[in-house]
């Protein structure tokens, strides 16, 4: 389990702190226990040694805006390595590191219902809740989306007061299939 895994991993780290491989594996079972702190004390590290490592670069990015340090955030967003999981988080990331400088920042988002939502939240977080509807609305505009989109999409709808949308989305993502999962069609 995470939380053995993350004490044995602890007590090797403890005598040899400064192995790339140890820290890295480390780091995950830290995250997994929701051991955040410990996570992000070991992706700083990571990162010192191994400037590319994704991961690492996502965590320092989380533990930087937590922190309000929005600029660095933005620092090891823009120098983070390509990859999948980059690409797809960066944007999001980098977005809400501007936010926290009271920015909404979404020109490099992709046209998906995670983006979408990410950019509508941003947008409320800085009290521009038109744009936020405009980030709802696509959400529903992309086609078939999944039950779990149409119910986030539902929320936004309800929190910006557009009770009949929420309640038609809240409906049709109720409506599920033989495997448990529905597509909303627009």
């Amino acid at each position: 389990d995470w939380k053995n895994a993350s004490s044995y991993l602890d007590r090797v780290v403890e005598k040899d702190p400064e192995n790339y491989d140890l820290l890295k594996r480390s780091m995950i079972p830290a995250v997994g226990t929701g051991d955040i702190e410990k996570a992000a004390v070991r992706a700083h590290k990571i990162l010192e040694l191994d400037p590319l490592s994704s991961l690492a670069s996502l965590i320092v990015t989380v533990d930087l805006i937590h922190d309000g340090e929005f600029d660095k955030a933005i620092e090891v967003t823009d120098l983070m390595h390509e990859g999948d999981i980059t690409n797809f988080s960066k944007p999001i990331l980098k977005g809400w590191a501007m936010a926290g400088k009271g920015e909404l920042h979404t020109e490099d988002f992709y046209e998906t219902t995670i983006h979408s939502y990410s950019a509508a939240l941003m947008a409320l977080y800085l009290g521009q809740k038109d744009k936020a509807e405009e980030y709802a609305k696509q959400m529903v505009s992309m086609g078939a989306i999944s039950t779990y989109d149409a119910e986030r999409a539902a929320d936004l709808f309800s929190y910006l007061g557009q009770d009949e949308d929420a309640i038609a989305l809240y409906r049709g993502a109720a409506q599920q299939d033989d495997h448990g999962l529905s597509l909303i069609s627009k």
